[in-house]
C-alpha cells in the first residue's frame, strides 16, 4: 500500500496483528488504550520529521531558474537607429545569385518605427532575369510594437499587385514568420514579365519586422528554397544588428 503526504510517498505501509509498519519502520502496538494514544502521537511526530527532511532536501529549482534568467538578459532585442536599420538591409554582395539594383537602400527615420526598403532584379539568366526581390523593413522601439506590426502586415496582405494572397507552407524563422503566395495570370497582366507565382514573406526578429516580395516563379526548381534562405538571412541580419553595440 502507498500513502502520500504532501510530496512524500510511503510505500509498503501496513497493519498486521500487533504491528504497524511505515516503510522500513515497524512499531509494535501496545495493549492498553493510554499507551495506544502515546503511540499515535509518536507516529505523527515521526511522519512530520520525515516530511520536513524530505522537503528541505529538495532544492528550490524555480528560484534558481528565475535567477538564471535575470543573469542572462536577451541582448538580441533592442531598438535600432535609422543608420543601423540601413546597414541591416542587404547589399548585392549579401545576396545569393546575381542581382542588379532596381531601387537602392533607403531608410526613413520615425519616432515609432524606422522604415527601410530596397529593390533588386535577377541578373543570372535561366528564367531569373524577370525575378524581383523587395525588402521592406521596420525597426521598432520594442518587441511588442514590432509584434503588432507583424500581425498588421500579415492581416493587410499588401503586395505589389494588390492581389489576394493564399497561405503558403514554409519553414519558420525568427520569432514570428508567415509566407503567402499570389499569382499573376496572362489575361490580367499589364507587365508580361511578371506572369507567374509570387511569394510574400513576413517575419519578426526581436524589434525588427519585415516583409519580402519574391517572384515570379517560372518553374525554377529552387524557388521556394531561395525564398526561405532569404528570409533566414534577413532574420540573422536583424539579430546581429540588435546584438551589436
Amino acid at each position: 500500500m502507498s500513502q502520500t503526504t504532501g510530496s512524500v510517498t510511503f510505500h509498503g505501509s501496513r497493519v498486521r496483528g500487533s504491528q504497524i509498519a511505515l516503510g522500513s519502520i515497524t512499531i509494535n502496538k501496545p495493549a492498553s488504550t493510554g499507551a495506544a494514544v502515546v503511540l499515535v502521537a509518536v507516529v505523527l511526530v515521526l511522519v512530520a520529521l520525515i516530511i520536513y527532511g524530505a522537503v528541505n532536501l529538495v532544492p528550490d529549482a524555480s528560484a534558481d531558474s528565475g535567477d538564471e534568467k535575470k543573469a542572462k538578459p536577451d541582448t538580441t532585442v533592442r531598438a535600432l537607429s535609422a543608420a543601423e536599420t540601413e546597414r541591416m538591409l542587404p547589399g548585392l554582395s549579401d545576396l545569393p545569385g546575381k542581382w542588379t539594383v532596381d531601387r537602392p537602400p533607403f531608410v526613413e527615420g520615425s519616432s515609432k518605427c524606422h522604415a527601410g526598403h530596397v529593390d533588386y532584379r535577377g541578373a543570372d539568366g535561366n528564367g531569373r532575369s524577370d525575378v524581383k526581390l523587395r525588402f521592406e523593413v521596420f525597426a521598432c522601439p520594442n518587441a511588442q510594437t514590432a509584434g503588432e506590426g507583424f500581425v498588421a502586415l500579415v492581416k493587410e496582405q499588401q503586395n505589389p499587385a494588390g492581389y489576394r494572397e493564399s497561405p503558403y507552407p514554409a519553414k519558420k524563422w525568427g520569432d514570428q514568420s508567415a509566407m503567402a503566395s499570389y499569382t499573376y495570370e496572362d489575361s490580367e497582366l499589364a507587365d508580361p514579365s511578371q506572369v507567374g507565382q509570387h511569394l510574400m514573406a513576413r517575419a519578426r526578429a526581436g524589434t525588427v519586422v519585415f516583409q519580402m516580395h519574391y517572384g515570379p516563379n517560372r518553374d525554377l526548381p529552387d524557388f521556394e528554397q531561395r525564398a526561405e534562405e532569404l528570409v533566414r538571412m534577413m532574420c540573422e541580419r536583424a539579430r546581429a544588428a540588435q546584438a551589436s553595440s
